[in-house]
């Protein structure tokens, strides 16, 4: 009931009281995952990054089947420069994630998606790096150093990193040189700049050949 009452403030868009009201449920419940998640992302929201990471690795402790608590933990643990605990988080999400390149495309992985860009962004924090770091990553043999690049770039435009969303359909292309829906998504990037909307170039790269965009899960 204490952890119900937290959910209608969360929609009500009252964080406080949603707060109390799912510590409230700990209180009593110390172990229950869905007051534990719901405090973590809260904390996150507010930028109160110890309590979050706190909170994310009390869920791993207790379910340690839940990759979208290690990738929770996996961000919290980035904005604490906690590099890496990230780097590990992230690896730990590309291992048992069974992720394909079908999946990776049409994008109904965002667990892989948010890895593979921390991944990128600790990278790019180090210096200029060349491609070997992502494709000496454990992955399928299915998934593609274009499926990868492709993730990437899809991590940044959902962050509105256009420039560097743009790098990586740039290595796209070089990887898949005659895919026409990657340049079209990087001429639409390049055309409309800052005020494209990075949902619509996600959308052109989700396309299928006589199938239209393939819609998220």
């Amino acid at each position: 009931v204490l952890h119900f009452l937290g959910e209608e403030y969360l929609r009500l868009g009252d964080e406080q009281k949603a707060a109390h009201w799912f510590r409230r449920s700990l209180d009593l419940e110390p172990n229950h995952l869905p007051s534990i998640t719901e405090l973590g992302q809260l904390m996150y929201r507010q930028t109160r990054w110890q309590e979050a990471e706190q909170h994310f690795t009390r869920i791993c402790e207790l379910d340690r089947s839940d990759i979208s608590a290690v990738r929770w933990l996996a961000l919290v643990k980035y904005k604490l420069r906690k590099d890496e605990s990230c780097k590990q988080c992230c690896d730990a999400v590309l291992r048992r994630e069974h992720c394909t390149s079908e999946s990776m495309n049409r994008g109904s992985d965002p667990l892989n998606v948010d890895a593979l860009w921390l991944l990128a962004e600790l990278q790019h924090q180090n210096g200029p790096t060349t491609d070997k770091w992502f494709l000496s990553l454990r992955l399928p043999p299915e998934v593609s150093a274009a499926d990868v690049c492709q993730s990437i770039a899809k991590g940044y435009l959902v962050r509105k990193q256009l420039n560097q969303a743009s790098d990586w359909l740039k290595k796209v292309q070089h990887y898949l040189p005659s895919e026409g829906r990657v340049r079209e998504a990087q001429s639409l990037l390049i055309r409309e700049g800052n005020s494209v909307n990075p949902q619509d170039v996600i959308d052109l790269l989700e396309q299928r050949p006589g199938n239209g965009s393939r819609q998220h899960p």
